[in-house]
């Protein structure tokens, strides 16, 4: 490390602050006197965050806008970065074995740093956390191991002012039944082992199980004239219905006539998620010998026939979810059966339980965010969804920073309206016939985007619809809209309240929504069973900008605070799902200054709050307290307004 050795001698020697202006470090191939700008340096040190020991070999990154630079630390973890012009940076650093780190506290989002011509800042010091492990190992009721098995965590964290159960990563075992998940964060878990009876008609082709609409297979059969869907491939026939194979853990072998399965079983051997255990890791835990045993319990079919769909039903996917278990989405089911053309339906392999039906299907779930970019073992696709799904996926949850959200849903579906159910079902030690499941309409929407006081041209963009409520029952859908393509129609939505967020490449900002002569850019959009709600989307360019410092109680710039700014009306808090519509939080800045640029026009509240805490607007009564220090202000379409916020002090 002579090279940052050196680095660090040149800086002392002609620093930034230095009285001899002849001294003072030039930008890179700038002669003296060929401008009255000086260049500027950023250092700091890279530490872990309980021992504060030095982190040499970090990569750090310092980013503006069109400019990025890395260097990796010395062994005493420093590192510095000359010949800076004036400006705002952001610093991150990685590191095998670490979540990523920034300069302020943020978790994934660090604090600007405000560098002034010839300034040397000395002070851009990251700290960063040492991830986690749990391992151990999965047999069966012989003592024996189980290769091959899915592993996953589960933890318990509130979106939108609701306790739900997320998604976390995924493992499989090794050919001694052993696995390891590694680059968690300090947390909670649930340990998991999913296994879902994937059931299908015995002579559905491998392109419906795979959930290929007829125009892919069409398609692909013009690519490659000679090739021809296999059938019953991989698939493990019983009569007229037959069990995908392959997927999870093969169950252990028949008794008389009676099938067995494997049930979804949690640590330390419960298959009930409020017998589990909870794991409570520290930084940088490894916790092994999480042990998992597999018993087989008794299984049975069940069956019966939808009352409602539009033949034929093609593309249907019926789910048996625990009823504590719905919310993970794909993997949490007991079961699952594609549906036949005539609207009849089998699960095989069903173990006794409480259930809830969820037709036709569609699959929505909280997900922990991935520490780090790895690439994940991922639980295997549901037939008839599988991979050729429409919706979205892995999008950031706003105000929930450590989220994404997952959704899917059949593309083979041909009505619109679809239909939906969600009903209770016990399931006992004798097979079940003859349900009736009657589906209710899904609602349909449509919507066209305009645009206004724009200075260029208009721009694309993204919707996204999330239920108001944050709960994974209704849906989650996403869709694109550009100038060429304003106008975009999302079908399959379950009846309820959503909030429609949209987001452009330039910046426009949503002014109106209006359905049926109303405005619903302040409250959710309530859709009805079967409802063909079309709504008009008006974007502005006329955009807010606010600026200003946050203070403390004397007056002085509160280094690396956020700002926090929510309406003073506070309807506008509740309702919103996960969705911050109205509310919006900066990130914090070296000098304590800050910008935000996508408010509405409205009366709001603006305080300054500690970096750490952006999620806590999930709180009301964090709002409500946070409306005693704030300062009020009045926002009109294309102001440019100033606030210097107070900084809220928590005890």
């Amino acid at each position: 490390m002579r090279w940052l050795a050196l680095a660090f001698v040149g800086i002392a020697a002609f620093s930034p602050q230095s009285s001899d202006k002849s001294q003072a470090l030039r930008e890179p191939g700038r002669a003296p006197g060929e401008s009255s700008r000086r260049a500027g340096a950023i250092s700091g040190t890279v530490s872990e965050v309980v021992t504060h020991q030095p982190l040499g070999g970090a990569i750090v990154e310092l980013a503006r806008p069109g400019d990025r630079h890395t260097q990796l630390t010395d062994d005493r973890g420093r590192f510095v970065f000359t010949g800076l012009s004036a400006g705002s940076y952001q610093i991150n650093a990685t590191r095998s074995g670490f979540a990523p780190g920034h300069y302020g506290p943020g978790r994934w989002v660090g604090s600007y740093i405000v560098l002034a011509d010839g300034q040397w800042f000395r002070s851009a010091h990251i700290e960063m956390l040492r991830l986690c492990a749990l391992g151990g190992t999965v047999r069966d009721e012989l003592g024996e191991p189980v290769p091959g098995a899915y592993v996953r965590v589960l933890s318990r964290v509130p979106v939108g002012g609701q306790w739900q159960t997320v998604a976390g990563p995924v493992g499989t075992t090794d050919d001694r039944g052993e696995y390891r998940i590694a680059n968690l964060w300090p947390g909670t878990y649930f340990v998991t082992v999913p296994n879902v009876q994937q059931s299908v008609p015995s002579y559905v082709a491998e392109s419906e199980i795979g959930g290929l609409t007829p125009s892919v297979v069409a398609r692909s059969a013009a690519a490659d004239m000679g090739r021809q869907d296999a059938l019953y491939r991989g698939l493990l026939v019983r009569g007229s219905t037959a069990l995908v194979a392959g997927g999870y853990a093969a169950g252990p072998p028949t008794v008389g006539d009676q099938d067995r399965v494997y049930p979804m079983t949690y640590y330390p051997g419960t298959v009930s998620l409020s017998d589990a255990i909870a794991l409570e890791l520290q930084s940088g835990e490894e916790r092994s010998g999480i042990d998992i045993p597999l018993r087989p319990v008794p299984a049975v079919r069940v069956s019966g026939r939808l009352e409602g769909c539009m033949a034929p039903c093609t593309g249907y996917v019926l789910r048996l979810v625990q009823e504590d278990l719905e919310a993970p989405g794909t993997g949490s089911e007991a079961a699952t059966a594609l549906v036949r053309s005539d609207g009849s339906f089998t699960f095989l392999n069903v173990p006794a339980g409480q259930y809830r039906l969820v037709a036709p299907g569609p699959t929505a779930e909280f997900a922990l965010r991935p520490a780090v970019s790895v690439r994940e073992v991922g639980l295997p696709s549901t037939p008839g969804i599988g991979r050729n799904t429409w919706g979205g996926s892995g999008r950031l949850v706003p105000g929930a920073p450590d989220l994404v959200w997952n959704a899917v849903v059949s593309s083979a579906i041909a009505d619109p309206h679809a239909g939906y159910a969600r009903i209770p079902l016990v399931i006992a030690d004798r097979d079940a016939t003859d349900l009736v499941v009657q589906l209710q309409p899904t609602a349909v929407l449509h919507a066209r985007v305009v645009f206004e006081d724009l200075t260029g041209a208009p721009p694309s963009g993204t919707c996204e619809v999330i239920p108001a409520s944050g709960s994974t029952e209704l849906a989650f859908r996403t869709a694109q809209f550009s100038s060429s393509t304003p106008a975009f129609t999302i079908p399959y939505l379950v009846p309820g309240a959503y909030g429609l967020r949209f987001s452009s490449a330039l910046g426009a900002t949503v002014k109106s929504i209006t359905l049926d002569g109303e405005d619903f850019s302040r409250t959710p959009v309530v859709l009805t069973a079967g409802q063909e709600a079309s709504v008009l989307v008006t974007l502005t360019g006329k955009l807010i900008r606010l600026s200003g410092t946050v203070r403390d109680e004397h007056g002085v710039p509160v280094p690396c605070a956020s700002v926090l700014a929510f309406p003073t009306d506070r309807q506008l808090w509740q309702g919103r799902g996960v969705s911050a519509m109205w509310i919006q939080v900066s990130a914090g800045s070296s000098d304590g200054s800050y910008q935000m640029s996508n408010l509405r026009a409205g009366e709001y509240y603006v305080v300054g709050i500690d970096s750490q805490n952006t999620s806590d607007w999930n709180d009301i009564g964090v709002l409500e307290s946070a409306s005693r220090y704030a300062t009020r202000i009045r926002l009109n379409w294309g102001d440019l307004a100033t606030a210097d916020p107070r900084y809220m002090v928590t005890r």
